[in-house]
């Protein structure tokens, strides 16, 4: 167990005070579907519990989950807030079908807390019947109990950083809280799979270690220094008129030649750190560690809200990258996902007047051809299911038929290219080794509350984000995109060996 003092809560002493779990349901118009008789909890030495419920949930569409933990003089603990059953943040963590030939599925999703806590809850979905909530999980991540206030986040990381370990963070309220959980009696997908969820729900202080990261960064990365500034990509209004205009009749535009060196960040620096990850056995994705990543997603936000015709956004969290290999096969994480998709359905990122509320970002880091990997869309006035998400092909596009509409879109390293969120787009393979194949990084920004719970604003992001939460985001991100790389071919988590290599 962890020794008590100012900033670390003892183990022993979480487990020895009583709790009690309350956890509710109604309807989306605040009818009441069951409220439980209170649950005594008591936490694992692993932090974790779990309260048994086997609660129908009759009403599918319309249902919103409450669980809420209090102490013995009935204080709030933690709260994880309405979770509805729509919520894009579920999970599947399994697929089975029964004896008779019913399919069902395993879902899961998280609620993060304030002090490391962390709510859980977990549900079965049957075709036959109605969903069941089955448990509900509790955890308390071994994470610092104190916040610090940004003004000394630079001071707090050089201390830190002399000692060489990064100590988790609380959270600041993100927003951020798709993630997998699975069951001990399930099994998972991959065996890669159980691990990276024991990691997101206990990072490993090994992987927290500033030597660490600094050794493997090229061209003057950092990592938990100064927190980003916004502001540097003065864009003026007519521009990002005209690329609202091409969004608006297209469905997709570019921004080019951004001043990055201005806001302090070097595209040619990320794209060569991320072939030093690689070395390290660690995707694309792990990119997202460093300062100057955050940097540059910061300076997006200004120039979204304008395109939107807001007055500020939310950025996702479903964050990703990419780095292709000549004619490699399309397995590994981060290499190219070739199969046309939406992000979101037109009802996801549309107003009921039509208005767009949902813009991808994509962002290259080295130039890109044809040849190399370029992204292609299908335009707007090829998509004869644009504003039809009824329809059974709205989200299975065909992809023969899409394809042959395609356009490519090549462009130089550092320009941001941009597509309504249910625009059809895919990427394509690099064909030869005479060029730099493809590397670039992709987010999604929305209208407020459009990016539901898995989102950062502006102000939180100046804070900074603490080196435990950019390592969660990253270990999410690989979960949610298990079904593009179910062997998570490329990625290695052998803690120790990583920490050697430091």
């Amino acid at each position: 167990p962890f020794q008590t003092s100012d900033h670390l809560l003892g183990a022993a002493a979480i487990r020895c005070t009583y709790m009690e779990l309350h956890v509710s349901a109604s309807t989306s118009d605040g009818l009441p579907l069951f409220t439980l008789d209170p649950i005594s909890v008591r936490l694992s030495s692993a932090n974790e519990a779990s309260a048994r419920c086997m609660e129908p949930l009759t009403s599918v569409k319309g249902v919103e989950l409450q669980a809420r933990l209090v102490d013995e003089e009935g204080a709030l603990i933690c709260d994880s807030g309405p979770v509805t059953l729509c919520d894009e943040d579920w999970v599947c963590l399994s697929c089975e079908t029964a004896s008779g030939g019913v399919p069902s599925r395993l879902l899961s999703i998280a609620r993060e807390c304030t002090d490391g806590w962390t709510l859980f809850f977990d549900m079965k979905e049957r075709s036959d019947t109605a969903s069941v909530l089955r448990f509900v999980r509790i955890v308390k991540s071994r994470v610092r109990q104190a916040e610090h206030a940004a003004a000394d986040l630079r001071g707090q990381a050089e201390a830190e950083a002399e000692e060489g370990v990064v100590a988790p963070q609380v959270y600041r309220p993100l927003h951020c809280t798709a993630v997998d959980c699975t069951e001990p009696e399930s099994m998972a997908v991959h065996p890669k799979h159980s691990l990276l969820l024991q990691m997101f729900r206990q990072p490993d202080a090994r992987l927290l270690k500033l030597s660490f990261w600094n050794s493997i960064a090229q061209g003057k990365l950092t990592v938990m220094q100064d927190p980003p500034c916004a502001g540097w990509l003065g864009t003026c209004g007519e521009h990002l008129r005209n690329r609202r205009s091409e969004l608006d009749q297209l469905g997709y535009s570019r921004l080019q030649q951004l001043p990055w060196s201005q806001a302090g960040v070097s595209v040619q620096a990320l794209s060569d750190t991320i072939d030093a990850l690689k070395t390290q056995g660690l995707p694309p994705v792990f990119i997202f560690m460093y300062d100057q990543v955050w940097s540059l997603l910061l300076q997006l936000f200004d120039l979204a809200a304008q395109i939107l015709d807001t007055d500020a956004v939310e950025m996702s969290l479903s964050v990703f990258a990419w780095a292709l290999e000549p004619d490699a096969a399309e397995s590994r994480v981060g290499s190219n996902f070739g199969l046309p998709h939406r992000d979101q359905t037109y009802d996801d990122c549309h107003t009921q007047e039509g208005h767009l509320t949902m813009l991808t970002t994509w962002i290259a880091l080295v130039p890109v051809t044809h040849d190399s990997g370029c992204m292609y869309v299908l335009p707007s006035d090829r998509d004869e299911l644009l504003t039809m998400p009824d329809d059974p092909c709205h989200t299975k596009p065909d992809e023969q038929g899409v394809k042959s509409l395609g356009e490519a879109l090549p462009c130089d390293a550092g320009d941001v290219l941009t597509w309504r969120a249910n625009t059809i787009h895919w990427g394509s393979s690099c064909t030869t080794d005479r060029v730099q194949p493809r590397k670039s990084m992709a987010t999604m920004f929305g209208h407020l509350g459009t990016c539901k719970a898995n989102s950062i604003s502006k102000d939180a992001l100046e804070a900074g984000v603490q080196l435990d939460t950019r390592l969660r985001i990253i270990l999410r991100t690989l979960l949610q995109y298990k079904v593009w790389y179910p062997e998570f071919a490329g990625l290695s988590l052998d803690v120790a060996s990583l920490s050697d290599a430091s």
